[in-house]
């Protein structure tokens, strides 16, 4: 199976096999999917056991939330605009609602989290949740093991529903996909509690074809143009998520938009590329691609700067060597600290949205992926290129016509407007 799997590089394709074997794995998708298509061959196995052992390390200990407020709870497994940041806008949000994974990169955040003390009933949920998934032995040991992480967490969430002793509870997560988040869906989807719990996932980016079939009842979106994206990528399955736009949202961002101050603005030096040089959504080819531009862009300005994605290190990235001094770690920071307009070169990437929202200027990389061509069409800027030379010279031009500069701003704000607008 695992081998079939390993042909499935198109995440759809992936999909659809796994849920042909058993509809339960699709709540182990997102992992499987990384394990077997990003990590290195003969390490899949390997990387689950660890991975399920960390499990364990850090949700066994003891189980604090007395301090929580019992009616709304927020959880994240990430730092970011992933993750914490997506909740912390919510006009709900509340530090003392706040439980975490206990992951080293979650270390710095002060917050409740997310633990159980091993008992009788997390053992005998544990049981239950493993047998109710029905993995067969034909199905692969990468699989059980995966199956074991879910009953793990789901146990986990069970014990801690239990605890708070609160009927009408609702928990907002910022993904449904990955194992921390699908196992607390699961439990609630197959009904094996019998508490009243409302679980509501905030959209936390790009809608790629990870994010479908969405899977919580309530699933707070961005914008009517959201929606819209929303509905047409859950169209080829089978989805009991009900959508909703977020009220307010726009309200999370900065909202001083270009202010046509013609003898202020001025170009920084910098060129800023966002690295999307990681991901495989997108298709290995468009990986590619996006790696080569980057390479090719940063020998024609004496000034750039590689952004890495979260997922990426200075010590782990794709990138050749020669191009270690322009490479820039995480977090980044797009806020608008002075006159200066920035240039960023962007691939579809969330990255676009606060970047716009400051006022700074976004070049879109035209690359027509082969997969997640609807999240590429709806965030694909007006102001687009397809080649680093058609970069330099677009560049050019900005820096020395101010007038040109101010009409491209005026109709980024337009973009932007349609986008996340209400």
């Amino acid at each position: 199976m695992i081998n079939e799997l390993k042909k499935k590089n198109i995440y759809k394709d992936f999909y659809f096999y796994l849920r042909k074997i058993n509809k339960n794995y699709d709540f182990i998708r997102h992992e499987l999917y990384y394990s077997i298509h990003y990590k290195k061959k003969g390490f899949n196995f390997i990387n689950a056991i660890v991975a399920f052992l960390r499990d364990c390390y850090i949700g066994i200990g003891k189980q604090v939330v007395e301090n929580l407020d019992k009616k709304n709870i927020f959880f994240f497994t990430i730092p970011g605009s992933s993750g914490l940041k997506t909740l912390i806008h919510h006009y709900k949000f509340n530090k003392k609602e706040l439980i975490k994974i206990d992951l080293m990169r979650n270390e710095k955040i002060s917050s409740n989290k997310l633990k159980t003390s091993l008992n009788i009933v997390f053992l005998k949920f544990f049981i239950k949740v493993f047998k109710s998934i029905d993995w067969k032995k034909k199905d692969s040991l990468l699989i059980f093991i995966y199956c074991l992480r879910l009953s793990f967490w789901a146990s986990v969430w069970n014990n801690f529903i239990l605890k708070s002793k609160h009927s009408n509870l609702e928990i907002f997560i910022h993904n449904d996909f990955d194992i921390y988040n699908s196992s607390l869906i699961y439990i609630l989807n197959k009904k094996l509690i019998n508490i009243d719990i409302k679980v509501s996932c905030i959209q936390h980016g790009i809608p790629t074809d990870e994010f479908f079939p969405t899977k919580p009842i309530n699933y707070l979106i961005w914008s009517k143009k959201m929606k819209e994206l929303f509905i047409k990528g859950n169209k080829d399955y089978q989805s009991d998520s009900t959508l909703y736009i977020i009220d307010n949202f726009p309200s999370r961002f900065n909202k001083n938009f270009l202010n046509e101050r013609k003898d202020t603005l001025n170009i920084e030096k910098s060129i800023y590329f966002i690295s999307q040089g990681h991901t495989k959504i997108y298709g290995e080819k468009t990986n590619e691609k996006l790696i080569n531009f980057c390479v090719e862009s940063s020998s024609l300005f004496s000034n750039f700067q590689c952004l890495l994605h979260p997922t990426e290190t200075i010590k782990k990235n794709n990138y050749p060597a020669n191009l270690k001094d322009k490479i820039i770690q995480g977090p980044h920071n797009f806020n608008r600290e002075s006159e200066n307009i920035k240039i960023y070169v962007s691939f579809c990437s969330t990255a676009i949205i606060d970047i716009m929202l400051n006022n700074h200027l976004v070049i879109g990389v035209d690359i027509k992926p082969p997969t997640s061509l609807l999240a590429f069409n709806y965030f694909k800027p007006e102001l687009s290129v397809k080649s680093p030379k058609e970069l330099h010279l677009l560049v050019h031009k900005i820096k020395n016509d101010r007038e040109y500069l101010i009409n491209l701003l005026i109709k980024q704000k337009k973009y932007l407007t349609e986008l996340i607008g209400q």
